[in-house]
């Protein structure tokens, strides 16, 4: 997991530390303290006849308290991992209706095996019946394996659905490229130069940099990330007389074109930290020059929209008397890329900014994490898999029993196996049913209210949970229950 994300880390991050260790001992004390050891110690209670008759279950040892304790410390385990109560708290709500619905169903599918045994073939009553028999050993296997399918989908959600989908909210055409520090002087040859290659340029903004001061007199604090509350900020100024695309003016109204007037329009967060609203008379300062203007309107900005945004701005002819400089951007297809070579031949001084350099780098990283998190995975679906063998490992002694019987009645290897097959084909396709639930409400979470996007359904990774479910549960299943079809019949008879 380290090498694959080694291209990610700062160079002088050599060496691993003690901490991981740490960790790691600390994860496996709570494993054995809250999961393996409460069931361990009360193996000295058993009677050793039980033992000898096997009639101690995995049912029978285990209690709710095993299960309060396990789940608790599982929630704490998560939330030190994560030190996000949000992040953990979805990923708890999400395993919370997986197991919940997934105990639900397999109560459900108990209740009406009988039903629909009785009008399928016998191959199906067979798998229905064996279902039915083994109703808690079976919810159990089906949430296990759907938990681990559930977070093979939410990590292929966000490795390339989510990343997708910010690109679809992107319109096409939407600038790619930013301009800074233009001068003044230099702004007919920028129009000249992308008016000879037909590149069109968006709105020239002239940028100044500076703070605010006071608001209604006050003087505000120096930023302090410790302090709360009204603070002193520094940002990029702009002017315009027209309201920018994809800005909501929230609180009072825009200015007329044209004004004289001393008036500014802030951002809604922007407006919030100093403590300004509407009517506010605000103390700027730009360069040496400090000057007082009121607040005329407060817009919500769309961040996300990839044009140029700005936290303060004046009308036009406010900005005139300050040294500025400009700002702007522009579209370019893949294979003009060469442009932005020639422009800086023509104008050195310039700094563009490639946002689609940015956006490459972005899904190199998400490919990369997403790299160190599927070892995880496997580590998951293969402790899953533990997990049933030694589930179905628990019920050999009588699936021996019901074959024998049932092989003596005439039943042929190959119905008894077939039987088998869609029995953990069945719970696999269940399992796969309840991790696709659990993924849209984990995906709901993240898209919604952690990454400020617009949810959308992942249609496309539904027949790919039950899938996986069906073909893994039923595989594994199959193949740990292949000495139940093997082994002669009269030898388990006689040893009953």
């Amino acid at each position: 997991m380290f090498n694959a994300l080694a291209g990610q880390l700062p160079s002088e991050i050599t060496r691993i530390g003690i901490a991981p260790y740490i960790t790691g001992a600390v994860t496996a004390f709570v494993c054995i303290g809250f999961f393996a050891w409460p069931p361990l110690a009360r193996l000295g209670g058993v009677s050793p006849l039980r033992v000898i008759r096997r009639e101690e279950t995995i049912a029978d040892a285990t209690r709710s308290t095993d299960l309060v304790l396990g789940t608790a410390s599982l929630g704490l385990l998560m939330l030190w991992y994560s030190s996000d109560w949000k992040l953990t708290g979805a990923l708890i709500g999400s395993i919370a209706i997986t197991v919940g619905l997934g105990f639900f169903v397999a109560q459900t599918l108990l209740k009406g095996s009988r039903q629909i045994g009785s009008s399928a073939g016998s191959v199906w009553r067979l798998a229905l019946a064996g279902m039915q028999r083994r109703g808690t050993s079976s919810a159990f296997q089906v949430v296990i394996f759907g938990i681990a399918i559930m977070l093979l989908l939410v990590l292929t959600s966000v490795r390339t659905s989510l990343l997708d989908q910010w690109r679809l909210q992107i319109p096409e055409g939407t600038p790619n490229h930013f301009i800074l520090n233009v001068a003044p002087a230099d702004e007919s040859s920028l129009l000249t130069f992308f008016a000879e290659r037909a590149i069109e340029v968006g709105e020239l903004y002239p940028a100044a940099r500076g703070r605010v001061m006071a608001v209604n007199g006050e003087p505000l604090p120096n930023w302090d990330r410790f302090e709360e509350g009204a603070r002193q900020r520094e940002a990029n100024f702009t002017s315009t007389d027209t309201a920018p695309e994809g800005n909501r003016i929230v609180s009072g109204a825009w200015w007329e074109v044209g004004t004289e007037q001393s008036l500014v329009s802030l951002e809604d967060g922007f407006a919030e930290d100093i403590g300004a609203k509407v009517g506010d008379m605000l103390t700027l300062r730009i360069a040496a020059d400090e000057f007082s203007v009121e607040v005329a309107s407060i817009r919500e900005v769309n961040w996300e929209s990839m044009q140029p945004n700005f936290f303060v701005i004046f009308p036009d002819k406010l900005l005139e008397r300050f040294p500025n400089t400009l700002f702007t951007s522009f579209y370019l297809e893949p294979e003009e890329k060469h442009r932005v070579g020639e422009l800086l031949d023509v104008m050195p001084t310039l700094t563009i900014i490639e946002l689609d350099v940015a956006i490459q780098e972005i899904k190199t990283i998400i490919d990369q994490v997403s790299q160190a998190i599927e070892l995880v995975l496997l580590i998951i679906l293969a402790a899953g898999a533990l997990v049933l063998i030694a589930g179905v490992s628990s019920s050999v002694d009588e699936r021996l029993h019901e074959s024998a019987i049932l092989r003596a009645l005439g039943a042929g290897r190959g119905t008894l196996l077939g039987a088998v097959a869609i029995e953990f084909a069945t719970m696999g396709s269940l399992a796969g049913i309840l991790a696709i639930l659990g993924s849209e409400t984990a995906g709901w979470v993240l898209q919604t209210q952690m990454l400020d996007l617009e949810y959308q359904i992942q249609w496309v990774l539904w027949p790919m949970g039950i899938a996986l479910g069906a073909v893994i549960i039923g595989s594994l299943g199959t193949y740990a229950c292949r000495r139940v079809v093997s082994v002669p019949p009269l030898q388990v008879l006689r040893e009953l």
